[in-house]
């Protein structure tokens, strides 16, 4: 009795499962916080007074309860390895935020622009990270 049931259902239990299977591959996944993206531009030697500045930012597609955050740093190359020289932390309550750091004169090198953003949630914890990497800078 219980053999010739499960061939009686066999067959419509095989089409759902196929059918919950193609939703499942198909469904867009929800992406409940929405988007963020940091971004930093390459370094720019700037006039009267000789300084190397650079520029980042941080957005999302909605605002976030405690702000969002964006850090961004000068690097310098030493010995291969590129390691921070001075940055700058830029807070806004809104969905972006541009923050812009500077060193005095050009500093012969290899330079370039990191920017790192972050947004807080309602109970205080910094979430949603993003990091950008410029291209790079050479001082003569």
């Amino acid at each position: 009795m219980t053999a010739s049931l499960i061939r009686t259902f066999q067959a419509p239990l095989a089409v759902a499962l196929l059918a919950l299977a193609v939703l499942a591959t198909l469904a867009v996944p929800a992406s409940g916080h929405g988007g963020e993206r940091a971004g930093a531009r390459k370094p720019i030697l700037k006039e009267g007074p000789l300084r190397l500045v650079g520029i980042g930012g941080y957005e999302t597609d909605r605002r976030h309860a405690g702000g969002i955050r964006v850090t961004t740093c000068l690097e310098r190359r030493y010995s291969g390895d590129f390691v921070a020289v001075r940055c700058n932390t830029s807070t806004s309550p809104g969905k972006r935020v541009a923050s812009r750091v500077a060193v005095p004169g050009c500093v012969r090198g290899v330079w370039r622009t990191v920017a790192y953003g972050q947004a807080q949630n309602a109970a205080g914890d910094w979430r949603h990270p993003a990091t950008d990497v410029s291209r790079r800078f050479r001082c003569p």
